[in-house]
C-alpha cells in the first residue's frame, strides 16, 4: 500500500513541481522538492513517536499493552489520514498553476 501510494503520488508532483520552474533552477528545485521528502519522513516518525509516547507513556509493548498501543496507532493514522487530504486538497489547488 506504501509503495503504490508513493508511486501514485510522486510521479505526477515531481512533474507539476520540475513543469513549474524554469530550466536554469531545475537542479534547486529537485534538491528542494529531495529535502522537502526527507524533512516530511522526519516529521511523520516524530509524530508518530509523540503519539506513542503520550498513549502508551514508558510501558514495554507486550501482549497487555496492546490496547494502548492499537488506540495509539489509530490516533497517528487518524492524524495522518487529515495530513494527507490536506495534501491532497492544496495539491488540486496548485493543479490550476500555470507556468510563468
Amino acid at each position: 500500500m506504501l509503495g503504490f501510494g508513493f508511486a501514485a503520488f510522486s510521479s505526477p508532483n515531481m512533474n507539476a513541481i520540475m513543469s513549474s520552474v524554469e530550466h536554469r533552477l531545475l537542479g534547486v528545485a529537485s534538491g528542494l522538492a529531495g529535502t522537502m521528502s526527507v524533512l516530511g519522513q522526519l516529521l511523520s516518525m516524530g509524530i508518530a513517536t509523540l503519539v506513542l509516547a503520550l498513549i502508551m507513556g514508558r510501558v514495554s509493548i507486550s501482549a497487555a499493552s496492546y490496547p494502548e498501543l492499537i488506540n495509539g496507532i489509530k490516533i497517528a493514522l487518524m492524524i495522518f489520514s487529515s495530513l494527507t487530504f490536506a495534501g491532497i486538497i492544496a495539491s488540486l489547488r496548485c493543479a490550476n498553476v500555470r507556468k510563468p
